[in-house]
């Protein structure tokens, strides 16, 4: 049981794991609940382009690094990774502020990043992020044998727009 509780929390975020711990396996039906959030989108310029070119394992390198990097400044500030998208990221705080500290430094934080791809024979990434404040759904969907918990609704929809505007190298926030 031990065993499989700690390969469990690898893969599920610790929001999720608390709402197994207080409801069980089951969970809420429905929406948990909406609540105020500054969710956060960020995302590799050029991912793609650049994985054409990559090895595997230098692909699996670089986005290990990244998503590395980039949660330990999420969960710093009082966020959490919510999911890995390919190459992008989806986080949530529950402040505005914390949001706007922890993208300063994630953008402070490219040269780190830099510095551990040369160590994989991979170039310099360049990252965008955009961030929204506002009523946020926190839910489960999909089929009962796998769900995905997840946010939703406007200032989601609005997070995403904001990144996918955003120059390499900087963030839009809402």
């Amino acid at each position: 049981n031990v065993r499989i509780q700690e390969v469990l929390r690898r893969y599920v975020p610790p929001s999720t794991w608390d709402k197994i711990d207080k409801n069980g396996p089951e969970g809420p039906e429905g929406i948990e609940e909406v609540v105020d959030r500054a969710v956060m989108f960020v995302d590799i310029c050029g991912f793609t382009k650049a994985s054409e070119f990559l090895k595997p394992a230098q692909i699996v390198a670089m986005l290990n690094v990244y998503f590395t990097v980039v949660a330990s400044i999420c969960y710093q500030h009082g966020g959490e990774i919510v999911k890995y998208i390919g190459d992008g990221i989806m986080g949530f705080f529950p402040d505005g502020l914390a949001a706007v500290n922890a993208v300063a430094d994630i953008l402070d934080a490219r040269t780190k990043i830099a510095a551990q791809l040369r160590a994989h024979d991979v170039d310099p990434i360049e990252i965008r992020l955009g961030v929204a404040w506002g009523p946020t759904i926190v839910t489960s969907v999909g089929p009962f044998y796998q769900q995905d918990r997840t946010l939703l609704g406007d200032t989601v929809n609005t997070a995403s727009r904001l990144e996918h505007r955003a120059l390499a190298g900087t963030a839009l926030l809402d």
